[in-house]
């Protein structure tokens, strides 16, 4: 396979090369052999960012063996989607701080929203809205647990639809 090497000293810099294409159309930055249409081999922790005027709004973020996609809003807020450990995870803010973990998909399946760690095959920690596709305000919101006891489910209206007192009965309105 006939390659162009572009290197510090100009084209054909074979010595010395920045970036390689390749006659298939593969295209190495970093690596004089890519092996899918863009390669970029580097030893850097960003090593791939697309700006715009100067700021960056998408990066490759890579750690180890974990990789992802670190994004910024327009306000500078990030976001990293990827790989953490064996999991998948959204979070706020960059890969290597806590952040805030929005969203996870852990090793074993489970999938966590508010929470890191999921103790069963859908683990939300905040408030659950289940809503109907007929209509906008055809829903029901868990409602949590009330300081007697009592746990309730509400309507679009937030009137108690169902509740029920741990140590007494199930009521419904």
């Amino acid at each position: 396979d006939k390659a162009l090497y572009i290197g510090e000293g100009g084209l054909k810099d074979a010595a010395n090369p920045l970036v390689t294409v390749m006659q298939s159309g593969r295209v190495g930055i970093g690596t004089t052999l890519p092996d899918s249409y863009l390669t970029i081999d580097s030893s850097s922790a960003t090593p791939m960012a697309v700006k715009r005027s100067a700021t960056t709004m998408i990066s490759a973020a890579l750690s180890n063996n974990d990789g992802g996609w670190k994004c910024r809003g327009s306000a500078g807020d990030s976001f990293y989607i990827g790989a953490y450990g064996n999991d998948f995870v959204i979070r706020e803010g960059n890969y290597s701080s806590v952040g805030d973990l929005r969203f996870i998909i852990n090793e074993g399946g489970d999938i966590g929203i508010g929470t890191g760690t999921p103790a069963a095959q859908l683990d939300v920690d905040g408030t659950v809205r289940i809503r109907s596709s007929s209509a906008s305000d055809d829903w029901v919101q868990w409602a949590g647990i009330a300081a007697d006891g009592r746990m309730a489910l509400r309507d679009h209206n937030s009137s108690n639809i169902i509740q029920v007192q741990t140590e007494v009965n199930i009521q419904t309105f």
